[in-house]
């Protein structure tokens, strides 16, 4: 069993590549819903919450779903990557550098919505949310 750090001023320290303790430590499978933790970034803008949403973990807090990494990539794109669903259209309609939507991610993974404003949004090559929704109800 490892024993993990909690002390905030040590979960803050970086090195060089901006990589905290925390980053390392949830990594190895410790949580925290510490906020400040949460939004700390490294080099590639890739927070706490990020790497938390990659192993399961969730959240509704929409400051923390609205944290990119320096490609856009939200944490509510990861979380939904990974099985999470939301209805928000704030939410829906956070866009990576791709113009890949979360609406896009959710639908990717077999979401469906009726809402011709969420159906209509597009990504860079004009993959539109509706054109997902059609080619996953062809997969089946």
């Amino acid at each position: 069993m490892i024993d993990f750090i909690e002390d905030e001023r040590i979960l803050f320290i970086k090195n060089k590549k901006r990589v905290s303790i925390a980053h390392v430590q949830v990594t190895q499978g410790w949580r925290t819903e510490d906020k400040e933790i949460l939004k700390l970034v490294n080099n590639s803008g890739l927070t706490i919450a990020h790497l938390q949403a990659r192993n399961g973990w969730t959240t509704e807090d929409k400051e923390i779903l609205k944290l990119a990494d320096n490609w856009g990539w939200t944490v509510a794109h990861e979380q939904a990557k990974h099985g999470w669903r939301t209805e928000d259209k704030g939410i829906l309609k956070l866009v990576d550098e791709q113009g890949w939507t979360v609406a896009h991610e959710q639908a990717w993974l077999g979401w469906k919505t009726e809402d011709k404003e969420i159906l209509k949004l597009a990504d860079e090559r004009g993959w539109t949310v509706n054109d997902i929704i059609e080619i996953c109800i062809q997969k089946k």
